[in-house]
């Protein structure tokens, strides 16, 4: 299904009302061009894949969209079927990676909670707020005890389940908004 727009203000309205699988921006849109357009649909749907469409003249541009976020780019002078085809594949296809290679460096893969470095990230930006609101933050410190006697006579499958299991419920228990 394809949904044309042929403003950036239908696009960015449109985007904040569904969900859309891939979007192709043209780099001349008259209310928005170039690399304002695509920062502005950005965030208004950072998950979704962009490919860009430009005149084979602003090569330069269209390689600075991608630079800053843009999966692909396509000439319009160029655009046949099967290259729309593969670039919009390849987008889908490397916007998912690129989601699955954030996932995997700020969360645990066993239990899908927040490592070290989201962590910090987010008690560091808590911090900041609680400073200049003049507000408090809690943290809490959760120790499995006798833990690594689960490891050492059930094995470590066992080990895992049990830490996914503590997981699933510290999970179930916290606000939207407060980090595991």
């Amino acid at each position: 299904q394809v949904h044309w727009m042929s403003t950036m203000g239908q696009a960015l309205h449109e985007s904040s009302v569904q969900r859309f699988d891939l979007a192709l921006l043209d780099m001349a849109l008259p209310d928005l061009p170039g690399l304002d357009g695509l920062k502005a649909l950005q965030s208004a749907a950072p998950q979704m894949p962009i490919v860009i469409l430009t005149e084979h003249a602003d090569a330069e541009l269209a390689l600075k969209a991608v630079e800053q976020g843009a999966q692909d780019f396509v000439f319009k002078d160029r655009a046949s079927q099967e290259i729309l085809h593969g670039a919009i594949q390849f987008s889908i296809q490397r916007k998912q990676f690129e989601e699955a290679l954030i996932t995997q460096a700020h969360y645990d893969g066993l239990t899908g909670l927040a490592n070290r470095i989201l962590f910090e990230n987010r008690l560091d930006a808590a911090l900041a707020r609680s400073r200049r609101n003049g507000g408090n933050i809690g943290v809490f410190f959760l120790d499995l005890n006798g833990f690594k006697q689960v490891n050492d006579t059930l094995g470590h499958a066992a080990g895992d389940q049990l830490l996914q299991q503590v997981a699933e419920r510290i999970k179930q228990s916290l606000r939207p908004y407060d980090t595991a």
